[in-house]
């Protein structure tokens, strides 16, 4: 506010600008990446004798929060993933969630580690998010990464057993999961 005066007068000590110095209500857009405080400063400049007057206030400028997850990912069961490439800025506090049952080994870190449940396995990927707290008036900010989980291969080539020489053998008692491909070989010198 401002009353008895002929003209004013705002100036400031940030890098944004005012859209009109000289009117009493401008508005302050602050430079790219501009944060701290930015003093203003108005001066009123008095009618006739009377002298001028100012006054100052601070804008205290908080830089937004940010966060990345990281990139989506694939481990294979039985396996703990570590959340190296997540990263964050100008937060108060993080929180790492998950959409499944399994645990962070600190959920409150930028990289903690995450162990996936039986249930986490079973259902073949899981959601986790970083939440980033954000400081002053700024919002909160949330990311996500989806972690997939690959069933672990396993191999049963059968029972040892015995044929007669000049028979041929079918193995039918083997059993195999979680692959891609399989490949039989032997140590003897028939096909």
């Amino acid at each position: 506010t401002a009353s008895g005066y002929s003209s004013l007068l705002w100036t400031t000590t940030g890098s944004g600008s005012l859209d009109d110095p000289t009117i009493l209500h401008p508005t302050y857009t602050p430079a790219t990446g501009e944060s701290g405080a930015v003093v203003f400063t108005l001066t009123v400049y008095g009618n006739g004798s009377c002298g001028d007057a100012t006054d100052q206030m601070s804008l205290t400028i908080t830089e937004q929060a940010t966060a990345f997850a990281g990139l989506d990912a694939e481990i294979c069961e039985g396996s703990v993933y570590a959340l190296a490439d997540a990263t964050a800025s100008s937060y108060s506090g993080l929180l790492w969630t998950s959409s499944g049952s399994g645990s962070f080994n600190n959920p409150s870190i930028l990289n903690p580690e995450y162990t996936p449940s039986a249930a986490d396995i079973s259902d073949g990927s899981v959601i986790l998010t970083l939440t980033a707290y954000a400081n002053g008036s700024c919002v909160d900010v949330v990311d996500a990464m989806t972690l997939s989980i690959t069933e672990e291969s396993h191999a049963f080539a059968g029972v040892d057993t015995e044929i007669c020489e000049s028979n041929s053998y079918t193995i039918n008692d083997a059993t195999a999961s979680g692959y891609s491909s399989l490949l039989w070989t032997t140590t003897g010198s028939g096909s």
